[in-house]
Order: structure tokens, then sequence, then C-alpha cells
């Protein structure tokens, strides 16, 4: 019975040695920071709420450059899905900034923009 117990233990620590391993080399491969790459500084303002959502732009835009790598186009209806609700939504929380603010938000959003159109561009 002892046997077949070390025999059990040593099947379970190769499968989670072999599951380690896997995960280990897909997750690196898959997320590369495209957005990095466009030397756009996301700027603070003093509300959370809208510095929480303009952070969400980077996340749709490395989906939208990785799709782009790869050429795949039908990704790009949910990715154009994402950005326009993700501008709504901004332009909505804009009026929650100070006059002073909304200048330095307004020069976000159009590089932004910019930046997503380049992007969106090497996909069609």
């Amino acid at each position: 019975m002892s046997r077949i117990k070390s025999i059990f233990t040593l099947a379970i620590l190769a499968a989670l040695f072999f599951l380690a391993s896997c995960n280990g080399s897909s997750g690196a491969s898959d997320t590369q920071n495209y957005f990095a790459t466009t030397q756009i500084q996301t700027p603070r303002f003093s509300n959370d709420i809208i510095n929480k959502h303009l952070a969400e732009f980077a996340l749709y835009y490395n989906e939208l450059a990785a799709a782009a790598e790869v050429k795949n186009k039908e990704a790009m209806p949910e990715l154009s899905r994402l950005f326009s609700d993700w501008i709504v939504k901004a332009m909505s929380l804009r009026e929650t900034l100070s006059t002073g603010e909304q200048g330095a938000f307004d020069t976000y959003m159009d590089r932004a923009n910019q930046v997503w159109n380049e992007q969106k561009s090497l996909l069609l």
C-alpha cells in the first residue's frame, strides 16, 4: 500500500511540474507590452475613476497590436466595440474634471486615438 502511495505522489508531482512548465512558457510569449512602444504618458488626474478607466486603454491597445501582428482581422469588430465604448465612457467622465485638467485629458485622448488608428491600419 505504501508503494502505491509513493507512485501516486510521484505522479502528482510530475503532473504539477508539467503544468507549471507549460504555463511558464506560454505566459511569457503571450504578454508583450506594445503600448509601451507608443511612448504615451498617461496623465494622472484628481479623479481615481478616470485614472483607472484611462489605464484600460493600454490593455485594449495591446490586444489590437497583438491581433495586427498575426493579421487576425476577425478580432477587429470586437476591438472596435471595446475602443468605442472606452471613448464614450471617457468622454462622459471628462465632465468631472476641472477645466485645467480637461486640457490634459483632451491631449491624451487625441494621442490615444491617433496611435489606435495607426495600429488599426496595420490590421486592415
